[in-house]
């Protein structure tokens, strides 16, 4: 219990050393904006703006009642869940031995990816948590807790199906009519989730399809053992994704790890062939229900040969520190960029930039007519790529001011004499990224 301890005194202090280092992105501003108010503002936000259940939001909107709306608020529930998740996998782990146990308890404590969204003010934490617990409870041979468990995870994700429906088909397989009380959960909680889902049937995931299928599912690998963003894959990270598989593939010896990699398995399957025809649901963070599974498979593999256990998860433990240390890593700086923006300064920015702006910049608003500024502003992250150079200024006496570009973000500024009006349309063409319609705000 000692060495148990420290894993969870560990996976704490790698979550909560640096929850307040960085500013929120995009999707954690939407968070943020969605919790400042009343619980009916955050269901109807849920509602309008979010392609999510709301099972996290109302958690969240509790949390923050105690513990604020700001960065280590915020995301504080997220750290709170992932140190539980060691636990859950510490006692998946020990399904196989104690040896296994604590290797799936240091994976998960020391995972780069699950590290990452332990600090993220967004659903997944809880999502990893939930199905986590399920898996345990299928494990153990418990119908009705699966289910509930299986319930709240529906509740807080919806692609928590992807690994939900291959697990409900082993409880059918395994339990017969009895698995019944625990199938009708999930089939309750996505009855009652249907009439959201058609609300928010708008394709807010549509984006996802702008990349190769085939690039995102290299990701994956990628992304669940070396980290998120743009961490470079080099010979560690090989040796990794090396250790992982063979763990893996160690771990298929027991009846009980080859149905649970089956699982997982089938889990990331499901959305690829959703994409080939036609719904393409494949990303990183969508298919995080099946990486606890397959790292507590893994450790069971590692039982018999703890030494690479261990390697792989000092391994995870570096990709961790170093991309908490290395800016270029890091989410886009809105909070600093909002600090520096002028007063009236009309601002050209990404789409990523425009709900961070508003939750930083408090007074943002979009310009749709005619306006009067002494500052133009360009904004662009560089999780689009390197910023292309700035245009001519725009019209009416403006000239390049200056250029800034940090390790996430690019501020181009242009200033004129004297406050002059600008038209919208004279704007939108000095956007950083030509790929997408840019947003146009005034502080």
């Amino acid at each position: 219990m000692r060495l148990l301890g420290a894993l969870l005194l560990a996976g704490a202090a790698l979550r909560f050393a640096t929850l307040g280092e960085q500013s929120f992105w995009r999707d954690e501003a939407s968070t943020a904006l969605a919790l400042d108010g009343g619980l009916g503002h955050v269901l109807s936000s849920v509602r309008d703006l979010e392609g999510l259940p709301p099972g996290y939001f109302v958690l969240a909107w509790l949390w923050s009642k105690a513990f604020g709306l700001g960065e280590v608020g915020l995301r504080s529930l997220s750290a709170v869940i992932g140190v539980g998740t060691i636990g859950v996998a510490w006692a998946l782990g020990r399904e196989w031995s104690a040896r296994a146990g604590l290797l799936a308890a240091g994976l998960v404590a020391a995972s780069p990816f699950l590290v990452w969204y332990a600090q993220d003010a967004r659903p997944y934490a809880l999502l990893v948590l939930l199905t986590a617990t399920a898996t345990l409870l299928l494990v153990r041979g418990r119908p009705l807790g699966w289910g509930l468990a299986a319930a709240a995870a529906l509740l807080t994700h919806y692609f928590a199906v992807f690994l939900l429906v291959p697990q409900a088909t082993v409880l059918v397989r395994r339990h017969g009519r009895a698995a019944l009380p625990g199938l009708a959960p999930p089939v309750a909680a996505g009855l009652a989730l249907l009439p959201l889902v058609a609300a928010q049937a708008d394709n807010r995931v549509v984006w996802v399809s702008g990349t190769a299928l085939t690039g995102r599912i290299a990701d994956v690998a990628k992304h669940w053992t070396v980290g998120q963003l743009g961490t470079p894959v080099d010979a560690a990270g090989v040796l990794a994704v090396g250790l992982l598989a063979a763990g893996v593939v160690l771990g298929l010896g027991a009846t009980r790890g080859r149905w649970l990699v089956a699982t997982a398995l089938a889990a990331m399957a499901l959305p690829v062939v959703l994409a080939l025809a036609g719904s393409d649901y494949v990303l990183d963070r969508y298919l995080i229900a099946a990486l606890v599974p397959l790292l507590a498979v893994a450790a069971a593999g590692f039982a018999s040969r703890p030494a690479a256990g261990v390697a792989l998860t000092l391994l995870f433990c570096a990709f961790t520190l170093d991309s908490a240390a290395d800016d270029e890593l890091h989410r886009e700086d809105w909070r600093g960029v909002a600090r520096t923006l002028p007063a009236a300064a009309v601002v050209v920015a990404t789409a990523d930039a425009d709900r961070p702006l508003r939750w930083y910049a408090p007074g943002v608003r979009p310009v749709t007519t005619p306006v009067v500024t002494r500052d133009v502003v360009l904004l662009a992250s560089w999780r689009i790529g390197k910023p292309r150079p700035p245009t001519p200024p725009p019209p009416g006496g403006f000239v390049l001011a200056g250029r800034t570009d940090g390790p996430t973000t690019t501020v181009v500024r242009f200033r004129a004499p004297a406050p002059v009006p600008v038209e919208p349309g004279a704007l939108a063409p000095l956007t950083l990224d030509a790929s997408e319609a840019p947003v146009l705000l005034q502080r």
